[in-house]
């Protein structure tokens, strides 16, 4: 991301030791600051799409969407917006429920301080799950098996209060549940202390 110029640039590699050509820039919305950026196929259809999340350091008013890919290096890759909260200082793609599409994982650190998994309903659409309120994440919502278990927890950490890690262990004990996609209900996703 460019900060104050509100942009998203990458370069192409053209299958050489170093990208060469001029950048290829996205527009963003001229709210707050894209702080985060991940990419992944969000709407499986073969193409990178690109996801960002704004920190505004704000209650609320800070946006997080993504470009759909068209194929090709047109500058008019479709805008879909996700949401609208407080500071989007965390961010992750991961897929959290095995059904073989990326989810998005995002945390608050301004606002109610929610830690959303939204679920990639496929075609690009997302529903979110709360999975925690209160805890500051900024820099945080990283996925990763703690456990060794097969499935991803949420690890989280705060700004203001930098000395706690957030756990959030993903204990989901149907597997006809991940065979079928689904996400385990909120009360399957504990929060650990710190």
């Amino acid at each position: 991301t460019t900060g104050n110029a509100k942009e998203i640039a990458w370069w192409g590699n053209p299958g050489m030791a170093l990208p060469t050509g001029a950048p290829r820039r996205r527009q963003c919305p001229q709210h707050g600051l894209s702080g985060r950026v991940a990419v992944a196929d969000l709407d499986a259809d073969g193409r990178t799409d690109i996801v960002v999340s704004e920190e505004n350091g704000q209650a609320d008013h800070a946006r997080a969407y993504w470009w759909r890919n068209p194929g090709d290096l047109r500058p008019n890759w479709e805008q879909q917006e996700i949401t609208s909260r407080g500071s989007l200082n965390s961010l992750s793609v991961a897929d959290m429920n095995d059904d073989g599409r990326p989810d998005l994982v995002m945390g608050e650190h301004r606002g109610a301080l929610r830690l959303s998994l939204w679920r990639n309903l496929g075609g690009g659409r997302f529903i979110e799950q709360l999975v925690g309120e209160g805890l500051e994440s900024h820099l945080g919502a990283r996925t990763v098996d703690l456990d060794g278990d097969g499935d991803r927890e949420i690890v989280s950490i705060g700004w203001d209060a930098p000395h706690a890690i957030h756990v959030l262990r993903n204990d989901a004990t149907v597997p006809s549940d991940r065979e079928a996609g689904q996400v385990p209900p909120r009360g399957d996703i504990v929060p650990q202390s710190e």
